[in-house]
C-alpha cells in the first residue's frame, strides 16, 4: 500500500473566479439555459419583426432581424459576463470564506483531503463523479456543483504530476473520469505530462 500524495497551491480571488466562470462555460445546465434563452430572443425577434412588414416598412424589418441576430449571437457572452460580475462580488464580500490561500491537498486510503487555515475536508472516494481539464486546472468533481481545483501550476515536474494522477486514479479504481485526463495525457497547460504507460 502506498503512502498518501500530497500537493500544495494557493487560490486566488481571480482564480476562484475563473474557475467558477469555466465551471458554469461547461456546465449542462448552463449550456442549456443559454440555448433556451437564444431561441426565445430569436423566435421573439422574428415575431416582432414581422409587424413592420405588414405596416409597410420591410427596411425597418430587416434592421430589427439584423439587431435581433446580433442579440442572439451575443446573449452567451453576455450571460458569462454577468456570471463574472456576481462570482466578483461574491469573492469580494468574504461570502466563501476558507476558499482563497494555500490549500494543501492530500490522496489517502480513505479519500481526498483539502485542508486550508479555516477547514479540513475529507471527500469520500465513492462521491468523486469526474475530472475535467480545465484551461490551468484540474477540475475534481464531487457532484454537478461541487469541485476541487488543482492548478496545473501546483506540479513542479512531470514526475509529480505522474504521482498524484496515478496514485488518484488507483485510488477511485479507475472511476468515472474525463477521459481527456490521464496520466497519458496532457493538461492544457505546462507542466508536460509523463510518457504513455504500456
Amino acid at each position: 500500500m502506498a503512502g498518501p500524495v500530497s500537493v500544495e497551491y494557493d487560490l486566488t480571488p481571480e482564480e476562484w473566479v475563473d474557475l467558477a466562470v469555466e465551471h458554469n462555460r461547461n456546465a449542462d445546465v448552463v449550456k442549456r439555459a443559454s440555448r433556451e434563452g437564444q431561441l426565445s430572443l430569436a423566435g421573439i425577434t422574428t415575431i416582432l419583426g414581422g409587424v413592420p412588414v405588414l405596416r409597410g416598412s420591410p427596411a425597418f424589418a430587416l434592421l430589427w432581424l439584423f439587431a435581433g441576430a446580433i442579440g442572439v449571437v451575443l446573449l452567451p457572452r453576455q450571460f458569462e459576463r454577468a456570471q463574472r460580475k456576481q462570482y466578483e462580488a461574491i469573492a469580494r464580500g468574504g461570502i466563501t470564506n476558507g476558499m482563497f490561500g494555500t490549500h494543501r491537498v492530500r490522496l489517502l486510503e480513505d479519500g481526498i483531503v483539502d485542508e486550508t487555515d479555516a477547514y479540513q475536508r475529507l471527500t469520500r472516494w465513492h462521491a468523486v463523479e469526474k475530472v475535467v481539464d480545465g484551461p490551468g486546472s484540474f477540475m475534481i468533481y464531487f457532484g454537478s456543483d461541487a469541485f476541487l481545483p488543482v492548478p496545473h501550476s501546483a506540479f513542479r515536474d512531470s514526475s509529480e504530476l505522474r504521482a498524484f494522477s496515478e496514485r488518484f486514479f488507483a485510488l477511485t479504481d479507475g472511476g468515472r473520469r474525463d477521459p481527456r485526463l490521464s496520466p497519458s495525457s496532457p493538461p492544457s497547460s505546462p507542466p508536460p505530462t509523463p510518457p504513455r504507460r504500456d
